[in-house]
């Protein structure tokens, strides 16, 4: 049976770990109490997240992270699967999906969390290790996997796609990387989004 994603984090900020090389340069200990989404191999960097969201199976084959928080991943349900994964329906297309059995995959896991995040009725994301370049922060994905040399390309074009969902939904999203090639959501630093979660 597939999930639906409950209203649950309403109104609260959510700190996403992106895979970006940045995420080697922030103290991710300062999240601790904070509600904290990572994404694929990132969950090895902060693995007192409490959800970890995947979108290709091929990479659960791999890795089968030793996760003790949440697992969501998108369609299809594989045999791979171990029963407590939450599955949800895959939207193939960009924007945001309103229906909690559906979450948008387009290019990039990232705007898989994201949508997710507002899903559950969080008002602000701040996002560490978006950065647009480089390779990730965590081990390399195997080679055969296929590299396109135009992908971050292809994920700023699917994250632009969600600003103005976003804004209609009236959800913040912050870059934390001020050094990012990704800057269709504005910047800011950790201090201030603790800074925001404590008001």
């Amino acid at each position: 049976m597939r999930w639906r994603v409950p209203r649950d984090w309403e109104g609260e900020t959510v700190f996403l770990i992106g895979g970006g090389p940045s995420v080697s340069e922030v103290d991710l200990n300062r999240l601790r109490g904070q509600r904290v989404v990572v994404i694929n191999g990132s969950y090895a960097v902060y693995p007192q997240a409490d959800t970890l969201v995947f979108t290709d199976v091929r990479w659960w084959g791999k890795y089968k992270p030793k996760f003790k928080g949440e697992i969501i991943t998108i369609d299809p349900v594989h045999k791979l699967y171990p029963k407590t994964i939450k599955v949800l329906d895959r939207q193939r297309s960009s924007g945001l999906s309103n229906d909690p059995s559906r979450l948008t995959c387009w290019h990039t896991s990232m705007t898989t969390a994201i949508n997710l995040i507002v899903l559950r009725g969080a008002s602000r994301i701040a996002i560490i290790g978006l950065d647009g370049h480089g390779l990730w922060h965590h081990d390399p994905y195997p080679m055969n996997w296929g590299r396109n040399r135009k992908r971050f390309y292809f994920h700023g074009e699917a994250l632009k796609a969600q600003v103005d969902p976003l804004k209609a939904m009236g959800v913040q999203v912050y870059n934390l990387n001020p050094h990012s090639t990704h800057k269709m959501f504005p910047f800011a630093t950790l201090d201030e989004m603790l800074m925001k979660e404590a008001a």
